[in-house]
């Protein structure tokens, strides 16, 4: 008799906890994760981060719940593409790519990931930061979207640079670019505090910068080929044309050395032509 009256028990317990149970629902500029894809959509579209609160849709957890509702209230998330996505529900692929960077993820809910419109990770929010440390950590988001948006025509300047001969000049806007993106890296990483060092980050938004150092030793050569034949050809003045800027920037290039030494080459025969 005392073990069915305990079963009951437990029966009333879970009903009276089931029946508490708050509905977390999106506030105002928040959207669920069923329309995850189309929010990624609009963050492409608006340069804007997202940001993911990864929370249940049920929750008797008084916990829980106000901190679920303090992290939709926080306005230092203004400006960012707002995602709700359910614990207790299917992912969206969206968000299960963001998961994937977190190298320390949190064990407790609610908690929260931020990213760029590519889905790159930019902060990680514990469900015990709040306040300043939050701020922080959505301050970083939209600072590295203001710097992707100016590195990506500082890359622009780099290769217009690289065209016209300038390969110090573009090489120059490369390394700034590889050493800001490993930065970023680091600061990421303190989100969920890892200490990661400069030298061991790996650059994340511009992957493509130590190919692009690389092809200024590529593009110099060209160019110094190009002013060979042109020499070759007697046209001195065109070729003077390609060798002035290379010779001028000083990029520490075999190809600029040597242009170097065409170029007094391409002079004294001006001096000689009648």
């Amino acid at each position: 008799m005392k073990r069915t009256f305990a079963s009951a028990c437990v029966v009333l317990l879970l009903l009276a906890s089931w029946l508490s149970a708050k509905d977390i629902e999106p506030r105002r500029g928040w959207v669920t994760g069923e329309h995850a894809e189309k929010a990624v959509a609009y963050a492409k579209k608006k340069g804007m981060p997202i940001v993911f609160l990864y929370a249940y849709s049920q929750s008797s957890c008084p916990k829980h719940n106000a901190r679920a509702d303090t992290y939709m209230r926080d306005r230092s998330l203004n400006g960012m593409v707002r995602v709700l996505v359910y614990c207790d529900k299917p992912r969206p692929a969206a968000f299960t790519k963001v998961v994937s960077q977190v190298g320390q993820d949190g064990v407790y809910v609610p908690r929260m990931y931020i990213a760029d419109p590519e889905l790159r990770l930019l902060g990680f929010v514990r469900n015990n930061v709040t306040g300043t440390k939050l701020a922080r950590i959505a301050s970083l988001g939209k600072r590295n979207m203001a710097w992707q948006g100016k590195t990506v025509k500082a890359l622009k300047k780099a290769e217009k640079l690289a065209a016209d001969g300038k390969f110090n000049a573009a090489l120059e806007i490369y390394k700034l670019a590889e050493k800001e993106d490993k930065g970023y890296g680091v600061l990421i990483a303190r989100t969920w505090d890892e200490q990661l060092s400069a030298a061991d980050a790996e650059p994340a938004f511009f992957p493509e910068l130590a190919q692009k150092k690389e092809e200024l030793a590529r593009l110099a050569q060209t160019r110094l080929d190009q002013a060979t034949e042109l020499y070759e050809k007697q046209n001195y003045a065109e070729a003077k044309k390609l060798l002035e800027p290379m010779v001028r920037d000083k990029a520490n290039l075999e190809a600029v050395a040597k242009a170097t030494e065409l170029l007094k080459k391409v002079r004294e025969a001006l001096k000689k032509k009648p």
